[in-house]
């Protein structure tokens, strides 16, 4: 349904860098079938709390060095705010950071079920900076996470990387 961008805006200081329908339109790909998202949606239809879990790398530990708890410029804290916005719940919606910065999904496959909480219902999947450049684990941990018996709904997370450290990367 049609969202209160003024609602959105209210929630985020950088507001205006949000996209608009059109933008949004363009910049969302879907790849099989969304049955899982509509567990979600039809959850939140029903003012049921949505439980959120994060893994990925720095992005969304919120640090270099440690996972940062209320860390509200975080992109899952933003979701989490939206959603208890938009679908306002008792206590509201929970959220789970299972972040490791400096690591990758070669980590992550092995130990996921550590980093996450034990019955998600929606996974968000970021490794845009941490991506080990081994595409095998990412496609492992996926797995693994779509194999899961509660069947969350996942959701790979990008983020642009918007300077370079080392002279390396160009």
């Amino acid at each position: 349904g049609n969202v209160d961008i003024q609602l959105l805006r209210s929630l985020w200081p950088q507001s205006e860098a949000l996209l608009n329908a059109s933008q949004l339109d363009s910049g969302v790909e879907l790849a099989g079938a969304d049955d899982r998202l509509a567990c979600v949606r039809a959850a939140l239809a029903r003012r049921t709390p949505v439980s959120i879990g994060a893994i990925g790398g720095s992005i969304t530990a919120g640090s270099n060095y440690a996972v940062r708890s209320g860390a509200t410029h975080l992109y899952h804290h933003k979701l989490l705010a939206a959603l208890d916005a938009i679908h306002p719940v008792r206590n509201g919606h929970s959220l789970s950071n299972g972040g490791v910065p400096g690591t990758g999904p070669t980590y992550m496959e092995h130990c996921v079920h550590d980093h996450m909480p034990r019955r998600a219902d929606l996974l968000l999947v970021e490794y845009a900076v941490n991506t080990d450049r081994n595409p095998a684990s990412f496609e492992r941990l996926l797995r693994t996470l779509l194999l899961l018996p509660h069947a969350p709904a996942l959701v790979v997370v990008n983020a642009h990387r918007w300077r370079a450290v080392r002279p390396q990367d160009g």
